[in-house]
């Protein structure tokens, strides 16, 4: 038998009824880590065993010893070995005892099986089964998190368009007051009232870019002026206990990014940094040019984002001295519906829209953190080799040249249909109302001139753009104006010039100027 060992590729070695290693094969001692002494060495005993829980082994535990003490074979008792060099080693023993020709009890054979690299496998087999089903419940979270803001995002739009309506009927009716006002009180109220309205507005184009996740495009755009004009918005936002810093360079290039999403960035972060200083501390925006060169071989952690394009870019940081994030959440803080809030206290999707918002501009967000010592995001948004247009409200004015012209306005909405009603008769047109798409129908067929139609676009029974077909059947050369509040709908509509509500009455005048140069249009 010991010859046959020799030759076998897998360890094996031979006892006496006491235990000691009487023989054994090279493969055995590879296995081992050692040649063993004959006759002094027992398996069970000279090396330090493992049950395969990593508890200790009590050597009378040991398949060998078990087969010797017992008489019989032992199978299924896998376990681990120490080597001499403190690596381990798993295996699979097959102790199996020998006797003379009386059935004496005279030692044992034991073939020992490296089963390391395949418990290894099975390691990572069973690893990968709880890293997947970890990872079904994460996406089963998210798949419901996300139905939620589907809702959520559905009814925003609903009330976004709602509310859309109520400020151009009020600003309607304000333009119409403006006429009838002349006293200086009179006009500072009107003023006031104006700065309420752009306050909606703007509330109303954040809602509307937050659910719809708009690709709306970048535009040179002040820093100074857009972060400067944010301070009460981050006051009411973060509470009395928080301070605010604004330190913005004095010769801070403009930016190309889309306002309203930069404006709801800010938010976002400034809402984070309000939930990480529960109990007060410091909010910082700095703003500062940045020259991105071409990274060196070398760089090993730049301190802006993977990816950044070499060139010149606005760089504005956003800081706060909260609870900061550890390794393991700055890796997932920009995931999508990651958040370490409470349930029902995030969604999750804050720094991943910042993210996005970045690089949709051509830029980028890099955030650093140290637990206990606060956050900084930084967002990088490329310079704007233009100047941003700066626009300010101006009273309304009549429209110049030719007036008296007959405008169907239609509109479901009582209040913005009145409000718009106003603000063209005080230009000198006379206005036909409707408020469906089958009553405008029905008095472009029994009204002798038309000169223009001023509808909207999202009306029961029949929308603006089903209304514009019927038109041009009837009345292929009529000008139409459609207005919405749903920017993305303005493609839609190719008979037709767009107004975007809330709009300004200088902006309805000057369309209207420009759709009826000439004569009315007749009705067959």
């Amino acid at each position: 038998m010991p010859e046959l060992a020799d030759k076998l590729p897998v360890a094996v070695y031979m006892t006496d009824a006491a235990g000691r290693i009487t023989h054994f094969n090279e493969a055995a001692a590879s296995l081992w880590g050692r040649r063993p002494v004959l006759g002094e060495d027992k398996w069970c005993g000279s090396w330090q065993l493992y049950q395969t829980d990593g508890t200790a082994m009590p050597h009378d535990q040991c398949p060998m010893a078990v087969a010797l003490k017992e008489d019989r074979p032992v199978r299924g008792r896998d376990a681990i070995a120490l080597r001499p060099d403190g690596s381990h080693i798993h295996f699979a023993p097959y102790p199996t005892p020998l006797h003379d020709d009386d059935g004496e009890l005279v030692g044992a054979v034991n073939v020992l099986v490296d089963i390391t690299d395949r418990k290894a496998a099975e390691d990572a087999l069973t690893a990968a089964k709880i890293d997947l089903e970890r990872r079904v419940q994460e996406n089963a979270t998210y798949l419901l998190q996300a139905r939620k803001m589907e809702a959520v995002g559905r009814i925003s739009c609903g009330m976004a368009h709602d509310f859309n309506n109520v400020l151009q009927g009020v600003g309607n009716c304000l333009t119409a007051l403006e006429e009838h006002v002349s006293d200086e009180k009179g006009r500072q109220l009107l003023a006031t009232a104006r700065r309420g309205l752009e306050r909606g507005s703007w509330l109303t184009r954040c809602l509307l870019a937050f659910v719809r996740h708009q690709e709306l495009p970048p535009t040179p755009t002040s820093m100074t002026d857009i972060i400067q004009g944010m301070r009460p918005v981050l006051a009411s936002s973060m509470g009395g206990l928080i301070d605010i810093e604004i330190r913005i360079a004095g010769d801070v290039w403009p930016a190309l990014v889309d306002p309203t999403q930069f404006e709801l960035a800010l938010i976002n972060l400034a809402i984070n940094g309000r939930d990480a200083m529960p109990s007060g501390g410091t909010f910082i925006i700095s703003a500062a040019n940045r020259l991105i060169e071409t990274p060196s071989p070398l760089t090993v952690a730049p301190d802006y984002p993977e990816n950044l394009a070499a060139g010149e870019y606005v760089m504005v940081s956003v800081t706060d001295t909260g609870s900061g994030m550890d390794s393991a959440t700055l890796a997932r803080a920009c995931d999508p519906f990651f958040t370490t809030k409470e349930s029902g206290k995030g969604s999750g999707l804050g720094l991943s829209m910042v993210r996005d918002m970045a690089i949709q501009s051509g830029g980028g967000l890099h955030v650093s953190s140290e637990l206990g010592r606060g956050a900084t995001f930084t967002i990088y948004l490329p310079r704007a080799l233009s100047v941003p247009k700066k626009t300010a409200f101006q009273p309304a004015k009549a429209v110049q040249g030719r007036s008296g012209g007959v405008v169907l306005l239609v509109d479901d909405d009582d209040l913005v249909r009145a409000g718009a009603a106003a603000v063209m008769e005080s230009f000198g047109y006379r206005v036909l109302e409707a408020e469906s798409g089958t009553e405008a129908l029905r008095i472009l067929q029994g009204c002798a001139t038309i000169d223009a139609m001023v509808t909207d676009y999202a009306m029961p029974g029949m929308s603006g753009a089903a209304l514009v077909e019927e038109v041009r059947r009837l009345l292929p050369d009529l000008p139409v104006l459609m207005m919405t509040g749903y920017s993305e709908r303005l493609e839609e509509v190719a008979d037709a010039a767009c107004i975007q509500k809330p709009f300004e009455a200088t902006e309805l005048a000057a369309q209207l100027a420009a759709l009826i140069p000439g004569g009315p249009v007749s009705a067959p």
